[in-house]
């Protein structure tokens, strides 16, 4: 679960990074992609490499694109409608270089205290997918849920159809955001 804590800890920092530098509120679709306007304008990737001794996580490695500025040519048209980025093709507030070290100041500020899971509060209020029907693969099958809640260790708490709840630690989830609710993402 540490992996999961370093990436959303870091979705947090982007979030408040972006915001701080640009003005801009992002949501969070579980577990690892941040969104403006409908859009992705950004992924976070960890991995984790095992100690083979001790059989722990040893090692964690971060990965984090953003989106930054619309590129010259444009998205290729299979992501056009999907992606998104923080400036136009010319003008950016910022630079590439006040963003990463803006990212990183605001993921050190939390990395020292993810135990204490202090970021989930804010990581659960950008969470646009709480409330919605999600759905997601289990095996050769395609499940659809209510995602209802993030749990303390950033795991999406879902309601299946027969009452149960789930909870999913990793994977991709999909959702269908109500044109009216895309607009605020």
């Amino acid at each position: 679960t540490e992996a999961q804590a370093v990436t959303a800890s870091a979705a947090v920092a982007v979030c408040r990074a972006v915001k701080r530098l640009c003005g801009l509120d992002l949501g969070i679709k579980w577990v690892n992609d941040l969104y403006y306007n409908g859009k992705k304008v950004c992924g976070i990737l960890t991995e984790g490499i095992m100690d083979m001794e001790s059989r722990t996580i040893g090692t964690i490695i971060l990965g984090i694109g953003l989106n930054f500025r619309e590129p010259e040519t444009d998205f290729p048209d299979e992501i056009q409608s999907i992606a998104g980025t923080l400036f136009d093709k010319k003008n950016a507030a910022v630079t590439r270089n006040q963003m990463v070290a803006e990212i990183l100041n605001r993921f050190y500020l939390l990395y020292p205290d993810l135990a204490k899971r202090s970021y989930l509060d804010e990581y659960r209020k950008r969470c646009f997918v709480l409330g919605e029907q999600v759905t997601f693969p289990q095996g050769n099958e395609t499940i659809e849920a209510k995602a209802i809640a993030i749990d303390n260790d950033g795991g999406l708490v879902v309601a299946l159809p027969n009452g149960e709840t789930k909870t999913l630690t990793f994977g991709e989830i999909s959702i269908k955001i109500k044109k009216e609710r895309r607009k605020i993402i």
